[in-house]
């Protein structure tokens, strides 16, 4: 019986994530990404509820994987058991970025070597540049396949059927992103800022066009029902020549900045106490000699 992969969508955004900010960082030479995954595995059915990055060296030549720190990703899926919402899960498997979604000659080397952490890990292929149609999705799952030549065991990557999972909290998560992140280079603030600046547009387009009809029909300032509703309109556009309005805007606009500068705080409060309470064994020291 082969397995049945659900891959949740938190998963496909943080591998996504991952490559992008691989490429936007190294713009000139963009290399493959290697991470890990980790969730649950109940006989045949496995679900992928999370992923992180993996300590890797590249190949710049051939894109193959020199290196994996294999000890640095089961210290990292202990110290996520410690949280209650991922004590129930374990290594899982890892996924690395290919061309066409074909497996490197080296990446069974590569993927024997996670058997110590599971004895039947799965391997996630994806390309975020490849052209899709319908709802397929650039991704391959594979696992170990074992076959008998003679006498002798040979093993390979067989790909796998998988489908695409989520809890009530994710598809809220991505529904957000997909609603309010339409655009990576703008801000939620600057896309609901852009509706406010519309709107005013095509109200400064309708006002000029009832200033030119006043204006090439001599007569209509005669009509009365015509001046009651067009004073109406006047009234309900704001006088931004008075001090109250210029007073409100300002109070208005600290305010603004004033939440948002406490979301940032209980954002920057979040991140260190997962830092304290669920890294016990993090070093700065060691993050930056990486990353260097």
């Amino acid at each position: 019986m082969a397995l049945q992969v659900k891959i949740h969508q938190v998963v496909i955004l943080n591998m996504c994530d991952h490559f992008t900010r691989n490429a936007l960082q190294n713009p000139k030479n963009s290399r493959r990404i290697v991470g890990a995954l980790f969730g649950t595995q109940v006989g045949r059915i496995v679900n992928v509820m999370g992923s992180f990055e993996a300590k890797v060296k590249v190949s710049g030549m051939t894109n193959e994987i020199d290196t994996i720190d294999y000890e640095y990703i089961n210290t990292k899926v202990q110290l996520l058991k410690e949280a209650n919402f991922y004590k129930d899960c374990e290594f899982i498997g890892w996924y690395s970025s290919l061309s066409n979604m074909e497996p490197h000659a080296k990446d069974l080397d590569i993927h024997k070597g996670f058997y110590p952490l599971n004895e039947n890990p799965i391997y996630i292929t994806f390309d975020p540049q490849k052209q899709i149609s319908g709802y397929d999705l650039p991704l391959k799952v594979f696992e170990t396949k074992i076959s008998t030549q003679g006498k002798d065991k040979a093993e390979s990557l067989s790909e796998v059927a998988h489908e695409v999972d989520a809890v009530k909290a994710e598809i809220i998560s991505v529904e957000h992103l997909s609603k309010n992140m339409a655009s990576s280079n703008t801000s939620l603030f600057a896309d609901n800022m852009s509706n406010s600046v519309n709107s005013l547009q095509i109200l400064r387009e309708k006002i000029q066009m009832l200033l030119k009809y006043l204006e090439k029909n001599p007569k209509a300032q005669q009509d009365a029902e015509f001046l009651r509703e067009l004073k109406e309109v006047c009234i309900n556009v704001p006088d931004k020549f008075k001090t109250d309005y210029r007073e409100d805007i300002i109070d208005e606009y600290k305010e603004t900045s004033l939440i948002n500068m406490l979301s940032s705080l209980l954002v920057a409060n979040k991140t260190i106490q997962d830092v304290v309470h669920l890294r016990p064994q993090f070093d700065i020291k060691s993050v930056k000699a990486y990353q260097d």
